[in-house]
């Protein structure tokens, strides 16, 4: 019993140094961008390419040979060292190394806007299935509050049917709308289970606070001072 209860809590302590806390919001999106195989793949192919410009750029540097021999002579036991250098700059290709190394910049631009662009994607579909897990946790949460006020009816209506204020008809009619309530919640329940198993695919896990991300904007002064500054932009 005590092993089962030592493995249990360490089972729990690396679960918390694994996830740490919750992710907020923009954090968890940004997270699952990383994530992405895509993207790894892209930042390889820039990293490459960003090397293959540089080496273009050093073609535009001069060429430095240097050479020395040492001529000794037998008869009077002395030596002469020699050094000479040479220093070469290559103009006549200048004008296909200057083009070659804008077509690979060409390139790197390419590669990099490919990058954003994929990047918008991947936030667009992390943000989505973030966004209808958190709608679909809200309404859970409505359907329970839902089924505690048809529970409710379900009890009125048996005291009001005991007392022959009403036909048994409205007893079964309220039991019936208990019934649904309870089945909408259990399809949602599912609904959130395959929402999470999504997340956590992206994420590596399924903890996330789970508060609507613009929450805070709205209620803060900041749609007011954006509006303000279009209205003065526009005059």
């Amino acid at each position: 019993m005590k092993s089962l209860l030592v493995t249990t809590t360490f089972l729990l302590i690396f679960s918390q140094i694994a996830y740490g806390a919750s992710l907020p919001f923009m954090q968890a999106v940004e997270k699952m961008v990383n994530r992405d195989p895509r993207i790894s793949s892209d930042r390889v192919q820039i990293d490459a390419q960003k090397t293959t410009v540089l080496s273009k750029k050093l073609n535009f540097l001069p060429t430095l040979k240097l050479s020395g021999y040492v001529a000794k002579d037998l008869s009077s036991d002395s030596e002469t060292k020699v050094l000479s250098g040479d220093v070469g700059l290559n103009l006549f290709r200048f004008g296909y190394h200057y083009y070659d190394l804008k077509s690979e910049q060409k390139t790197l631009k390419a590669y990099q806007a490919n990058k954003n662009a994929l990047t918008l994607s991947i936030e667009q579909e992390a943000a989505t299935k973030l966004i209808r897990t958190i709608h679909q946790k809200t309404q859970i949460a409505i359907l329970h509050k839902i089924i505690d006020m048809k529970k409710q009816s379900v009890d009125v209506a048996k005291a009001r049917y005991k007392r022959g204020l009403i036909p048994k008809s409205e007893v079964t009619k309220a039991l019936v709308d208990f019934d649904n309530a309870y089945s909408n919640l259990n399809d949602a329940q599912r609904t959130l289970s395959t929402l999470m198993a999504a997340v956590e695919i992206l994420l590596g896990h399924q903890d996330f606070i789970s508060d609507w991300p613009m929450l805070k904007f709205i209620s803060s002064d900041a749609p007011n001072r954006i509006l303000k500054k279009d209205l003065e932009i526009s005059k």
